[in-house]
């Protein structure tokens, strides 16, 4: 079994060790990844955060460093996020969002250095030897995940009560558990003597859309298209981005109370923020959600980056 392809699946995110690597100066780090959110959607059509929309983003942009140009390689959560953490390109369509799969990464790097607090969505690519109490709101890893996922495909292809078929990562239940998943890593955020990173995956504001800005919950109703990911017409792809853009709020929101739970233990000055996307969303008339197509690039590629240093109170400027 251990030769097999299966090996990632059954046996979870054993692969990776810490790497022997001291940090000088070791401070918190914060790093949290929202999820399809491009950056044209917090933009005020001046090139600046819409801070009446998006004041938390826009708090942010004014203590950190934005970095415009950067860009997603990688229009799906199962290749971009490992390309955020390990600094690489993706590999092939076979290559899983493991820890397995994936050795060397931000949680390596700094594992032999920093306590982790480490919650994924559907990923798990913190290895166990660093990350042993991570959280996942997702489908879980090992023997308990594959049956997981077994029985969901079998609701989905042959179950009398079928549903859409998904042959991927269980996103829907990351998804569905965004807010509580946000809630916890919130209330994770406590003083500590040593330096920790403090790592988030959360799959806001990814589709289905259903969330206001101060996290009520309204009826949803499902967008025709969305099942083969693209927008059948104008008033529907319209629609869609009028809902994400509520979406975006509530992880503007969520944004908000992650700065000011730091406020709160004393933690924000002397901590490094890093606050990114994995990829965005596209909204046209007969248009591909998330497949770059020459008329969409600015709405998939591009994604906020913002990094505030320890220390920084100015917008690009540390004082150390």
């Amino acid at each position: 079994m251990c030769s097999s392809d299966l090996t990632p699946v059954l046996l979870g995110s054993g692969g990776g060790e810490a790497a022997d690597v001291r940090v000088g100066n070791p401070k918190r780090v914060v790093f949290v990844v929202f999820d399809e959110l491009p950056t044209e959607s917090l933009l005020d059509g001046s090139g600046r955060v819409d801070a009446a929309l998006f004041p938390n983003f826009a708090r942010l942009a004014a203590t950190s460093t934005w970095y415009r140009n950067e860009s997603t390689v990688a229009p799906y959560t199962q290749t971009a996020v490992p390309a955020i953490v390990t600094g690489r390109y993706p590999g092939g369509p076979g290559v899983l969002p493991t820890a397995t799969e994936h050795p060397d990464s931000l949680f390596t790097l700094l594992g032999g250095t920093y306590h982790t607090n480490v919650h994924e969505a559907s990923e798990t690519l913190c290895p166990r030897s660093i990350c042993a109490n991570r959280s996942v709101a997702g489908s879980s890893g090992g023997w308990r995940g594959l049956v997981g996922s077994t029985a969901r495909l079998w609701q989905q292809f042959a179950s009398p009560d079928r549903r859409e078929i998904n042959f991927i990562f269980d996103e829907d239940a990351a998804t569905r558990n965004s807010l509580a998943s946000g809630r916890t890593f919130v209330a994770s955020l406590r003083p500590t003597r040593g330096p920790v990173l403090d790592y988030l995956h959360v799959e806001l504001p990814h589709q289905p859309f259903h969330l206001l800005g101060d996290w009520r919950d309204y009826v949803e109703t499902k967008l025709p298209g969305t099942e083969v990911l693209v927008w059948p017409d104008a008033v529907t792809a319209e629609s869609g981005h009028q809902r994400h853009l509520l979406q975006a709020q509530a992880a503007d929101t969520l944004l908000g109370r992650i700065m000011d739970r730091l406020r709160a233990i004393g933690a924000f000055e002397d901590t490094a923020i890093v606050v990114t996307a994995d990829h965005g969303i596209a909204f046209g008339d007969d248009q591909v959600l998330r497949s770059v197509d020459g008329t969409n690039t600015d709405q998939i590629m591009w994604t906020p980056l913002f990094v505030k240093v320890p220390g920084q109170r100015e917008i690009g400027r540390a004082h150390v």
